[in-house]
């Protein structure tokens, strides 16, 4: 790269970098000019609006959310014929960071990423797929295959960047969440079974209540559908679909 390139990149960067907020203090002026002109009932309307938002998606555009959550699930089932595991678990804790970008008719949407650090679940074949010595004699022979079709225990992490939430009020303190996001795991072993991959793409969607607590804090429970699937680059990919509950604690940092 040219030295003239390198010193335009220098000051233009800087420039670019700093449009953003300067930019949101120009538009939350020219709101506040305008709302003055409608009068005390519209600024009044306005806070109400804003007020009543679920944390960490309250304020304004300029506020990060940080969540922490745990979910465990209920139902656990392959995602290619819909069958069910016998003595199956899965269970996930997970990080979200949030940040708010807009609010229109008291629905704020922000941008979503997820890290997902500690995934423990014990998963395995339907007994309708357990290999047999005459639908699959080579796995029924090798006890190291035979072994990726029991019951076994896996940790996985992953990370799921791509993310959005929308929040909705209901009455005071409490509103509906909904989020989806995707990304990806790697796992200690094969998931859920047979000839599937360690490694696994992730789409998840929730629905929550959340309850604002302080003015900062908030507490959700709600249900949360997760899809694992290796998008067909294993031998197999049955995938996995598990029904959880979670909690969630979030914290607002407003900026």
């Amino acid at each position: 790269m040219s030295s003239g390139k390198r010193f335009r990149l220098v000051w233009i960067l800087p420039l670019v970098l700093g449009l953003g907020p300067l930019a949101a203090r120009a538009q939350r002026a020219s709101f506040g000019a305008a709302t003055d002109t409608l009068g005390n009932e519209a600024r009044s309307d306005s806070r109400t609006v804003s007020g009543a938002l679920a944390l960490p998606f309250h304020g304004g555009p300029l506020v990060t959310g940080y969540s922490i959550w745990g979910g465990d699930a209920f139902s656990i089932r392959t995602a290619s014929n819909n069958e069910k595991f016998d003595g199956s678990a899965f269970r996930i804790g997970g990080v979200q960071l949030s940040r708010s970008l807009f609010v229109r008719k008291g629905i704020q949407f922000s941008w979503l990423v997820e890290f997902l650090p500690a995934i423990v679940a014990s998963v395995g074949a339907p007994v309708n797929r357990l290999p047999t010595a005459s639908s699959n004699v080579e796995a029924f022979r090798d006890p190291k295959r035979f072994a990726r079709y029991t019951l076994h225990d896996v940790y996985g992490a992953g990370v799921a960047p791509l993310g959005a939430e929308l929040s909705r009020p209901l009455w005071g303190r409490l509103s509906v969440v909904y989020n989806v996001t995707a990304g990806g795991v790697l796992f200690s072993a094969v998931v859920p079974y047979g000839k599937a991959t360690q490694a696994n793409f992730t789409a998840a969607t929730s629905a929550a209540l959340d309850w604002r607590l302080t003015k900062r804090y908030a507490l959700a429970a709600g249900y949360n559908l997760h899809h694992l699937s290796n998008m067909s680059m294993g031998g197999s990919n049955p995938g996995l679909n598990s029904h959880l509950l979670f909690v969630r604690v979030s914290k607002a940092r407003f900026r």
